[in-house]
C-alpha cells in the first residue's frame, strides 16, 4: 500500500492484531488468578461472619445491580410535578425523571412509573390534556 503515512500494511495490521490477542490472553489469565484470590478471601470473610453460604454456581456472593437513589421515585415524581403545574405526559415525565439523575435498571421504566403514579394519592391524571398533575389539595385523587 503506497500513499500517505497514515495507512498501514497488511503485515503491520497482523502484528498489531497478534499483540492485542497476546495482551488479551495475558489479561484473561490475570483476571482468572485474581478471581480465585477474591473467591478465597470471600469464603474466609463468610466463614468469619458465621458460615453464610455462597451460591455454588458463581462461587461468589451475588451483587445487586438495582439502582440506588437517594430519593424514592414517588418523591421524585411529586417534586417534578410540583415544579411544573401544567403536568407531564407519561413519556415526558419518564424522560424528566431520568434526566434528573434517577437511576433504574428496569426494562420497562414507563410501566414502573405508571404504577407509581397510579398508587400515589397526590397525583391525578387529567384526561382532557393527557397529563399527570398534583391534585389541587396535594392529597386526593381527581378534581
Amino acid at each position: 500500500m503506497a500513499g500517505s503515512s497514515d495507512e498501514l500494511t497488511l503485515a503491520e495490521l497482523e502484528k498489531i492484531l497478534a499483540r492485542r490477542k497476546q495482551e488479551l490472553a495475558t489479561l484473561l489469565d490475570k483476571r482468572e488468578t485474581l478471581q480465585k484470590e477474591l473467591d478465597e478471601v470471600t469464603h474466609r470473610i463468610l466463614d468469619l461472619q458465621g458460615g453464610t453460604t455462597i451460591p455454588k454456581a458463581s462461587g461468589a456472593p451475588r451483587v445487586s445491580t438495582r439502582g440506588r437513589n437517594a430519593v424514592s421515585l414517588r418523591h421524585t415524581v411529586i417534586r417534578l410535578l410540583d415544579q411544573h403545574k401544567e403536568g407531564y405526559s407519561l413519556a415526558d415525565l419518564s424522560d424528566r425523571i431520568i434526566e434528573s439523575g434517577y437511576k433504574t435498571s428496569s426494562k420497562n421504566f414507563r410501566n414502573v412509573l405508571y404504577q407509581c403514579l397510579y398508587n400515589t394519592p397526590q397525583v391525578y391524571h387529567d384526561s382532557k390534556t393527557g397529563t399527570y398533575r398534583l391534585s389541587p389539595k396535594g392529597n386526593a385523587k381527581g378534581e
